[in-house]
């Protein structure tokens, strides 16, 4: 299990170098930039060691480590203090805060590594405990080694204490006896030998266990001279403390130590100690050499760690300047063979100096090794070739044959990752030395930080210009939207809007918030009266979670203020689970709610028309049956009066008469002038009678007119235009009734509306209709023909009188313009172009005359009194013969019948006049040419198809009797 360490630092350098150092070294990491998250840290973790810098942002260091042993509440936890300067007085207040050590800046990669390996080491167990609460004396100048070997021995149950020279630790011991005592050999005042021999010589030490150490290997000499100054033993210090520990326990064991050495000469014995105090400085002088040797190489780290910073805060080329640290340090290391190799995917890249050119290629696979190499290197140890385990030799019979000596090949590890391997290899001084193996790892794991920074850097710009050109993408995207897209903050703020919502909702400064844009605009529900309260729109609702799916509002603003409809869909912005604000899409669908209306507005003029056409069907029967009843007697009034001369009660049956047909007769132009206007439009174009249809527009307009203006007419001749009659009457009725309504009601006598016709120098027909009313301002009149525009209240008018009588008086090839002046009134003007057709199809006009000869009629009629109307007009001169239905009457003529004429009902229910027909066909094409087809209205697209292809007479109901005998006089012959 990996051993959490908890660095407090508000240098985030330092706590990224103490933690690329560390995690290399199989620790778990925490880190804490000051005192505050320091302690929240510890509520959540248990650190097995803690590393303090002393001087925080927010609490004073030692006030730091006292709360910190407050919450480890453990002892045995090390506690480091890390600083780069410490007073004499801050030194001396470390321990009694709960310090176990100070580590000072900046440290060496090798010494951190060092001091957190001897507070953390292997676990001891109870059993090895073998100090037992004994005193333990050790003499050590060096004051930090003093601490740390003070700690290891307290893991062993050891009390200890310590001083600085050999004199410190004589008055120490003969104060309070040590049971051991371990001294360092080279110290100021009084050396370990010296120690030695003054303790030998005291009757309360002279059994005292004392053990000599030293840093450096010792001659056979200083050996015998510390068995002669009465050293239980001298040792080598070495890493792992176990052969200190070892013998330590064998002195401390009842006779382990022998019997103390037999009396000396005492001259004799201070001549050996000067003359190894001589050899001891001669030998430090030749450390001090390797120390100045050591400082060089840390230098020229300094130096290459300074290369690889400059070339990543330069900004300069990585690559480049990692050729310059390799060749610095090859030769600051005094290494003339060696290799950075750098794994990509499957290859390898390799930069080498000292290598001939034929083991170039060799090295991109480590001379066929490099499976091996990688799997050895994620361990993330150094490798000294050749291995023991015999992997790797094909590389060292490689490296043999280019004269190396030694090899060391360390991995460039950098949080697990492995990115190559540094290869040192020379055929001379030795690679494995601490120096050199140390100068080589920090500058390993420098590379191996650089690299990842590198990659990193590559890795941001990257991701920085996918995202340049996705944020390009999406502006221009959002620009190009016809929609509009408003994103807010949680507090309401907009943070973005495309160009569709400046020109939609206008949200202005995005400071402002909701509230700001709430305030400056009206947003209304689609009633148009009732205001939207700010927390109701569909932005807040979105805010607060809810999720709005096109509700259709109604707003008004700078850029609308005729007002404008929205369709509005909103969201929550999340990140994670996490609310950030709302999204919102407002689309206009002013145009699809007009055309929306329109269609409704035309589904209703269709639905009207196809109910009026209906109605006149069903009007023209019964209506055919009372005028020609009422005619008949009139006819027999008249000839009673010449039977019985005069008499007032016959004169008044024949007024009630007369007055019936003027009745009947108006209530048969009602029907014809709603038939005029529920014709549909798949009429075809042909001749009309303009006068006749506006003839047909004025009734219906008349209740509009006459309380508002007196109706002035003044018609020209001219010809037919090439139009629809439904259609035109359609325009004519929209104009006439917008004249009518722009005249107040009340004042007929002073207002009119005039309707006039004429024919223009180019054959056009000329209609006007011009009214007295109030007049259009410019800014009016330039709108006129926009759809849905109206200066009516609401509910009075649609805006599409103009628009539609311009469209379908466009349609025909026509013109209309509109004349206006405030106070005087509204003209317009329409053009139609003439007809090119002969007459109107499909219909003729007789005179009455006399029957030449009885003919024989066959009436073909559903309804039985128009049947019987017929008959009555005609029995008098002809044989008239009357059937419901059109199956009878073709099985007559199947069976030989013959008629002159065949009157017969377009629309019957069982079979229609278009069947009898086609089935006549069949039977006698002859008796076919003599229908004549009566019909209250051809109402559906079938039957005016029918109409226009046959060449038979029509007549339409009700029908003028005389017309009726004029016919069929014209036919018997």
């Amino acid at each position: 299990m990996n051993r959490t360490i908890l660095v407090i630092d508000d240098n985030a350098v330092t706590r990224g170098f103490v933690r690329e150092t560390l995690e290399g070294q199989g620790y778990q990491i925490v880190e804490a930039r000051d005192g505050e998250s320091a302690l929240a840290a510890l509520d959540t973790q248990r650190p097995d060691l803690v590393l303090q810098d002393l001087v925080l942002p927010d609490v004073d260091g030692f006030d730091l480590a006292v709360a910190i042993r407050a919450r480890l509440q453990s002892p045995h936890v090390p506690l480091l203090a890390f600083s780069g300067f410490v007073s004499t007085l801050d030194e001396a207040r470390l321990a009694s805060v709960g310090f176990d050590d100070l580590v000072m800046k900046p440290v060496a990669t090798a010494r951190l590594i060092k001091v957190v390996h001897t507070y953390l080491p292997v676990a001891v167990a109870p059993a090895e405990r073998f100090g037992a609460g004994r005193l333990l004396l050790i003499a050590d100048p060096d004051s930090a080694q003093a601490r740390l070997d003070a700690y290891r021995w307290e893991l062993f149950g050891f009390r200890v204490a310590t001083a600085r020279d050999g004199r410190e630790a004589l008055d120490h011991a003969r104060t309070t006896p040590p049971a051991a005592i371990i001294s360092e050999i080279m110290m100021p005042r009084v050396d370990g030998f010296g120690l030695c021999m003054a303790a030998r010589r005291d009757a309360a030490l002279r059994d005292v266990p004392i053990l000599l150490v030293a840093w450096s290997d010792m001659e056979d000499a200083d050996r015998e001279l510390a068995r002669g100054a009465g050293a239980n033993a001298c040792v080598r210090r070495e890493p792992d403390f176990r052969r200190l520990v070892d013998t330590l326990r064998a002195a401390l064991e009842p006779r382990g130590g022998g019997e103390p050495p037999a009396e000396v000469d005492h001259g004799t014995l201070e001549a050996a100690h000067c003359q190894r105090v001589v050899s001891q400085l001669e030998r430090q002088v030749s450390l001090n050499a390797g120390i100045a040797q050591r400082c060089a190489l840390l230098a020229s780290e300094l130096s290459i760690l300074s290369g690889i910073s400059g070339a990543l805060s330069g900004g300069t080329d990585f690559d480049a300047a990692l050729d310059a640290v390799l060749a610095s340090f090859f030769d600051a290391a005094g290494i003339s063979t060696g290799a950075l190799l750098l794994f990509e995917d499957d290859a390898v890249v390799s930069r080498s100096v000292g290598f001939a050119p034929r083991w170039e290629a060799e090295l991109k696979s480590f001379f066929g090794d490099l499976p091996e190499l990688r799997a050895l290197l994620e361990a993330g140890s150094p490798l000294l070739l050749p291995l023991e385990s015999g992997l790797l030799s094909r590389a060292q019979r490689a490296l043999n044959s280019t004269g190396a000596r030694s090899a060391l090949v360390l991995p460039i590890l950098h949080r697990r990752q492995c990115f190559g391997a540094l290869l040192i290899a020379s055929n001379g001084a030795s690679v494995t030395s601490d120096d050199r193996v140390a100068f080589a790892v920090g500058v390993a794991a420098q590379i191996a930080q650089g690299l990842a920074l590198a990659r990193a850097f590559e890795a941001k710009v990257k991701a920085e210009r996918e995202a340049r050109e996705q944020a390009s993408l999406l502006e221009a995207i959002m620009a190009s939207l016809s929609d509009g897209v408003a994103v807010t903050d949680s507090e309401g703020r907009f943070l973005f809007w495309n160009a569709a919502a400046d020109t939609t909702i206008r949200p202005g400064a995005a400071e402002a918030g909701l509230d700001g844009w709430s305030a400056r605009y009206d947003v209304f529900l689609p009633d148009k009266t009732t205001r939207v309260p700010m927390e109701a729109l569909p932005l807040a609702r979105a805010l607060r979670g809810e999720t709005i799916e096109r509700q259709e509002l109604y707003v008004v603003h700078d850029h609308a203020p005729d007002g404008a409809w929205l369709s509005v869909t909103a969201r929550p912005l999340r990140v994670g689970a996490q609310g950030r604000g709302a999204v919102t899409v407002f689309r206009d669908v002013s145009v699809e709610k007009a055309t929306a209306e329109q269609l409704m507005i035309a589904d209703r003029m269709v639905s009207v028309g196809t109910l009026a056409s209906g109605v006149a069907h069903e009007i023209n029967n019964p209506l055919a049956s009372v005028m020609a009843n009422v005619h008949l007697a009139a006819l027999d009034a008249d000839s009673f009066a010449k039977i019985v001369g005069p008499s007032p009660e016959l004169d008044q049956l024949r007024d009630e008469l007369h007055d019936a047909a003027e009745s009947a007769e108006r209530i048969r132009n009602i029907v014809r002038d709603l038939k005029i206007f529920s014709r549909s439009e798949e009429e075809k174009t042909g001749p009309v009678d303009v006068q006749r249809v506006l003839e047909s527009t004025l009734r219906m307009a008349y209740n509009e007119i006459r309380h508002r203006a007196r109706l002035v007419k003044v018609y020209g001749k001219v010809a037919p235009v090439e139009a629809s009659e439904s259609r035109l009457g359609q325009a004519f009725l929209n104009l006439i009734v917008n004249a009518a309504q722009a005249i107040a009601e009340g004042r007929t006598e002073s207002n009119e509306i005039r309707i006039s016709t004429s024919t223009r120098a180019d054959g056009h027909v000329v209609v006007e209709i011009a009214d007295t009313g109030p007049g259009m301002p410019p800014e009016i009149l330039a709108r006129v023909f926009t759809p849905f525009f109206t200066t009516k209240p609401a509910g009075v008018g649609t805006g599409l009188g103009l628009s539609i009588s311009r469209q379908i008086v466009t349609g025909f090839g026509g013109s209309i313009d509109v004349r206006s002046e405030v106070g005087v009134g509204t003209t317009i003007r329409m053009a139609l172009p003439p007809s090119v057709s002969v007459g109107a199809p499909g219909t003729q006009s007789h005179a009455t005359a006399a029957a030449r000869r009885r003919g024989k009629i066959l009436v073909v009629d559903d309804d039985p009194m128009i049947a019987k109307a017929v008959e009555r007009t005609l029995s008098a001169e002809h044989d008239v013969t009357t059937m419901g239905g059109g199956a009878r009457a073709l099985d007559r003529i199947r069976a030989g019948e013959r008629f002159d004429v065949i009157f017969c009902d377009l629309m019957m229910p069982d079979v229609t006049g278009m069947e009898f027909h086609a089935g006549l066909v069949q039977i006698d094409r002859d008796q076919a040419e003599r229908i004549i087809f009566v019909t209250g209205g051809a109402f559906t697209p079938r039957a005016r198809a029918f109409l226009r292809e046959v060449a038979n007479l029509r007549i339409e109901k009700p029908f003028d009797l005389m017309q009726l005998r004029a016919l069929v006089h014209d036919r018997v012959r």
